[in-house]
């Protein structure tokens, strides 16, 4: 399984979900990397991490590249800007009270080089379609 790594399974798994469209939770470890728009982590999450639920309406302006998922995302009914590494998602799950699957992972450390921006020829965005 030369070439697989944590965060790239990590990352698989977030495309999965999304290209099937199901809703799902993700919890992200704090840290300096991790930015939430003007809001920032509340106490709490900065001991517990943030936990954000995917869904067809819950996100907009959704890419991703090796090192990031940049997304905006509603938190008290005002759109913030996401940089989530993805070396820092500590796990995916179907619901938070009834599981019927987890994906918990090895948080790995960040990568010693990390590009500066989000412009990165390498970003993806999926191909998802908008349903009114």
């Amino acid at each position: 399984m030369k070439g697989i790594t944590n965060d790239t399974i990590k990352k698989e798994i977030f495309e999965f979900m999304l290209d099937r469209g199901y809703r799902f939770y993700m919890n992200i470890i704090p840290t300096e990397l991790l930015v939430v728009g003007k809001r920032g982590l509340t106490p709490e999450e900065k001991e517990t991490g943030l936990t954000l639920i995917f869904s067809k309406t819950s996100y907009k302006n959704l890419s991703f590249d090796d090192h990031f998922i940049y997304c905006d995302m509603k938190f008290n009914g005002i759109w913030e800007n996401l940089k989530i590494p993805i070396y820092a998602i500590n796990y995916i799950l179907d619901d938070l009270y009834d599981p019927s699957f987890v994906f918990k992972f090895k948080i790995s450390s960040p990568p010693k080089t990390i590009p500066e921006n989000k412009t990165n020829s390498t970003s993806k965005k999926p191909q998802l379609k908008l349903i009114k």
